[in-house]
């Protein structure tokens, strides 16, 4: 199968994707990350800035140096993936203590996303949690991996992601999908699908991923009726521990 590819931190306009991929019990791992809509900076360029402050630590309590965050579009994410658009609002790289100033906008919701080389975090809606300002220390925890088959859909699947997020793999001939590296939560899968030349998104069941854990067998199965919106078929949540 072909190789889906996971990289850190997404530069703008372009990809940037890593040299090989991980075959991994009949489900090939990778993935990539889209680009954003904002502007990079980092932690030490913004921690004069006001908003909401962050320190970040790896699980062994050591700062997490210059890793890349994202700030992802909650409420209206599956509209701008539909439209061809990157939910991405803004990114950037905590500075030499692990500190960053998150550029979260005003009256909206937002996901926060982390990525180490092996430790990620995923935080839903941070600003119905923390309001519009303060400090927080988060630390991060070990990656999970995930993939599975694609049984049936209503068309032809051309990427799967994580919605919420800026996680995505594309899908091989199998036709399957994986992610090597998924920081610990839970999410729910999306299709993007070809349907009479248009790119079309689904919504599937719900997955929690642990950290850690090698999640395989998160298959995608449901179909399309009439123009309605997927019946679920598979399980709605699928945990592994």
């Amino acid at each position: 199968m072909n190789g889906n590819r996971r990289s850190g931190l997404i530069p703008p306009l372009f990809l940037l994707s890593l040299a090989a991929c991980l075959p991994f019990s009949g489900c090939l791992l990778g993935g990539t990350s889209e680009t954003t809509s904002g502007d990079l900076h980092t932690g030490g360029e913004a921690n004069n800035a006001g908003g909401l402050r962050v320190s970040v630590q790896y699980a062994d309590g050591a700062p997490a140096a210059k890793v890349g965050y994202r700030i992802v579009e909650s409420t209206d994410w599956l509209g701008l993936i539909g439209e061809g658009k990157s939910a991405i609002l803004d990114s950037g790289w905590t500075d030499g203590n692990g500190r960053a100033q998150l550029q979260v906008p005003s009256g909206r919701l937002c996901n926060l996303e982390i990525d180490a080389d092996a430790e990620g975090l995923f935080l839903n809606d941070v600003r119905a949690q923390w309001g519009d300002s303060g400090s927080r220390t988060l630390t991060l925890q070990a990656y999970g991996s995930l993939c599975g088959a694609i049984l049936r859909t209503g068309g032809q699947v051309a990427e799967v992601r994580l919605k919420g997020s800026g996680y995505l793999s594309t899908v091989d001939a199998g036709p399957a999908y994986g992610f090597d590296r998924v920081a610990p939560g839970t999410y729910t899968l999306v299709t993007l699908e070809v349907i009479n030349g248009i790119l079309t998104p689904a919504v599937h069941q719900s997955v929690v991923v642990a950290p850690g854990a090698n999640m395989l067998g998160a298959d995608i199965d449901s179909v399309r009726v009439d123009g309605l919106p997927p019946v679920l078929i598979a399980p709605t949540a699928i945990e592994v521990q």
